[in-house]
Order: C-alpha cells, then structure tokens, then sequence
C-alpha cells in the first residue's frame, strides 16, 4: 500500500469546492483513494485556524480526520532527526512547511500538496535521497 501524506493546501482544494485546485485535488484523491494517507497534526491545527468561515472550517477538519488513515504527530521523538534533516536542508520554507516536508520523507510519503515551493522542495530532497 503506498502512503501519502496530505498538506493543507491539498486538503483545502479538496474539501473546499470554490477553491481553484479542487477539481484538481478530486481527482488526485480518487486516483489514490485506497492507500494510506497521513495528515500531520499540525495540517489539522492549521485547518482550525479557518476562522473567516467556521462552518468550513470544521468540515475541513472533519473531513480531514475521516481521510487520514494516520494523523501523525511531531513531538519530542522526533526533534533530533527533524535538527538533522534542518541542517542538511537549509531552506527558507516556514517552519510549518518543513515539518511537513519532514513528516513526508521521514514516513516515506508521497506528498499531497499545491504549495509550489514545498512540492519544488520535496522534489529536490527526494532526488537527494533516493
């Protein structure tokens, strides 16, 4: 089973009918619908701080928890490595952003995302590693 890893900005194009990726992330999501996906912790977190439309906001988080095969945490386990991966990939992504990036190598996902800067990133990282 391949497993994928969900940003926000995918999940957003997703759930969210009049954003201009939707179509676009419906048919990447019914492309990959049986695998595993992953929805980090702090995706969720962003998705909450939604609040110009609560009532899309919490059908993003719901619809979000009933995707995710995982919903991944960052936490202390993970600091060491996360520092190390830093380090060799300095970058000027958001701190967000390269916690997901991390989350996706470090769980050997694909990542699901329309945020062109971390795709091109990902992309760079994974032709260094693999």
């Amino acid at each position: 089973m391949r497993r994928y890893l969900a940003d926000t900005s995918f999940l957003s194009a997703l759930f969210n009918k009049d954003d201009v990726n939707h179509l676009n992330a419906k048919k990447i999501a019914q492309e990959v619908k049986d695998e595993y996906f992953i929805i980090p912790a702090v995706v969720i977190a962003e998705l909450s701080g939604f609040n110009r439309d609560l009532d899309l906001r919490d059908l993003l988080i719901d619809n979000a928890m009933d995707l995710a095969s995982e919903v991944s945490s960052f936490g202390v386990e993970n600091i060491i490595p996360y520092l190390t991966f830093r380090t060799y990939y300095q970058d000027k992504l958001k701190t967000m952003d390269s916690i997901i990036l991390f989350s996706a190598i470090d769980r050997g996902a694909t990542l699901l995302t329309f945020d062109k800067e971390l795709k091109k990133k990902y992309e760079m990282v994974c032709e260094n590693l693999f």
